[in-house]
């Protein structure tokens, strides 16, 4: 919505376990922005040394500077805006700037091969003179990665070798290096979402490797108070 006094995002793997923005609201009274939302089965939030860009899981650099989560976000309109107008820059933008922007990341220390989601954007609010910090809230959980199963993915190939579309059946970036416990807590809330979906109890959390119990706790206790505080457990068993 292009109006009102403030801009946000929120993913749609976050669930509010309770109340959860008036104290980001107050955040904004002596900055211009303030993010939230570290993934379940992320360890850290900081850039590795020496890495190439800044993905979306990298909120801090290695000196504590902010890069912003983009996952959740308030901005001050006004100031966004007008970074926004000032550098031609998006939330979409990643490493492919003009040389003008790339001087300018270059200036401010934050020059990198490529960026995710409103990295630039944070970076070039900041130089502006604009206040951007990050804080967590015990209210939400953010599972990370479950647009894999909330939303269409790519096609799989069917016996007959027609393309037919299905849900969490490839297992295209479990391969990738560093992504197989983003993947297994996807998978796993998944299923725990299906279940209270239909009244049924989640998953029990040592139902994944060991090392990822203590975060796949997490999701079981959230998903559980989900149900009981929908009343999903009262549903029958064959719900749609």
């Amino acid at each position: 919505h292009h109006d009102g006094e403030l801009f946000a995002f929120i993913d749609p793997d976050i669930l509010a376990r309770g109340p959860y923005l008036a104290p980001l609201l107050d955040r904004l009274t002596s900055a211009s922005a303030v993010t939230s939302g570290r993934e379940v089965w992320s360890e850290h939030n900081t850039r590795p040394a020496g890495h190439l860009g800044v993905n979306g899981e990298y909120f801090f650099d290695q000196d504590g500077y902010v890069f912003g989560s983009p996952h959740f976000a308030l901005y001050r309109r006004h100031d966004l805006e007008e970074v926004v107008d000032r550098w031609k820059v998006g939330f979409s933008t990643d490493g492919n700037v003009d040389p003008e922007v790339r001087a300018r990341l270059e200036e401010l220390g934050r020059s990198f091969l490529i960026y995710d989601t409103g990295k630039v954007v944070n970076i070039l609010l900041q130089g502006d003179g604009h206040r951007l910090v990050h804080e967590e809230s015990d209210q939400i959980v953010h599972v990370g990665g479950m647009s894999h199963y909330l939303a269409p993915p790519q096609p799989v190939r069917s016996p007959d070798g027609s393309y037919v579309k299905e849900w969490g059946q490839e297992d295209d970036w479990r391969k990738w290096d560093g992504m197989a416990d983003r993947w297994d807590i996807a998978e796993y809330s998944a299923r725990a979402l299906q279940a209270v979906s239909i009244g049924k109890p989640p998953p029990e959390p040592h139902t994944v490797a060991d090392h990822l119990t203590a975060r796949a706790t997490t999701v079981f206790d959230a998903f559980t108070e989900l149900s009981l505080l929908l009343g999903l457990g009262d549903q029958p068993r064959d719900a749609p």
